[in-house]
């Protein structure tokens, strides 16, 4: 498993997280890039989300988690070369723990 820190979504990491939103429901929808980009904003307005860093570069995302509060996921995703390392793990137990805690 790799190690990352879990911290809450920064205003500097929206770009970003949009842009991977809508490169990966765009394989799934026949949704505009605008139309995917705003419901995507929306819910992280509503939402937040949790990202997985490089323990030593806050600003190096390898991930993110968005979340209802009842638990359904509303978007996972980790960058490719960080797959299959446990990241997605680490960001669902986290999301989890601060759901219960009310973070």
């Amino acid at each position: 498993m790799m190690a990352c820190a879990v911290r809450p979504l920064h205003e500097n990491d929206v770009p970003y997280v949009l842009e991977c939103w809508v490169q990966t429901e765009r394989r799934h929808s026949r949704a505009s890039n605008a139309h995917i980009r705003a419901l995507a904003r929306e819910q992280l307005s509503a939402h937040g989300a949790r990202v997985a860093v490089v323990p030593d570069d806050a600003d190096a995302i390898l991930g993110f988690v968005c979340v209802e509060r009842g638990g359904r996921v509303l978007m996972a995703y980790v960058r490719r070369a960080a797959r299959g390392m446990g990241i997605c793990r680490q960001l669902f137990e986290r999301s989890a723990t601060n759901a219960n805690h009310g973070d």
